[in-house]
């Protein structure tokens, strides 16, 4: 998603558009069932060819009850002249992984509108959602099942 503001140059009748910042694409990664066997809770979320480099990824948990959760962010690294990534990995213990029933990462920056992946959590599958909104508009929100 690219947010622009165009300019008109009223000598040359052109439209400018420059660009403020460019909405990261979200992946969530869910724990593999191997690592839920080995008792490993942890999520990893991926920004990727976001502008510019200062959107930060948040963590935001919900569940019936208080739920403690570790949380690690990687660097973020520039992919090209123009793209830059970012990761983020959130880690529960077996005890809390069964009080939380979803888990949002979302990227924010500043006052524009964030961009979200949420993963829905039930003992026998995960479901995910995608929502993107620009300004305050929902644009869409995709959801579909993991097995």
């Amino acid at each position: 998603m690219l947010l622009t503001d165009s300019r008109v140059d009223p000598d040359l009748q052109d439209v400018y558009c420059l660009i403020d910042a460019l909405h990261p694409n979200l992946t969530l990664r869910a724990p593999s069932s191997e690592e839920l066997q080995q008792g490993k809770f942890t999520l990893t979320c991926l920004g990727y060819k976001g502008f510019p480099s200062d959107w930060q990824l948040r963590w935001y948990v919900n569940s019936s009850s208080k739920v403690n959760w570790e949380e690690e962010r990687g660097p973020v690294l520039p992919l090209d002249d123009v793209h830059y990534s970012w990761i983020s990995f959130l880690t529960v213990d077996e005890e809390n992984w069964k009080k939380i029933s979803s888990v949002t990462c979302r990227a924010v920056r500043g006052s524009l509108a964030p961009v979200s992946v949420t993963l829905k959590i039930n003992l026998t599958h995960f479901q995910e959602s995608i929502i993107l909104s620009l300004c305050s508009g929902l644009l869409y929100t995709i959801e579909y099942n993991i097995s």
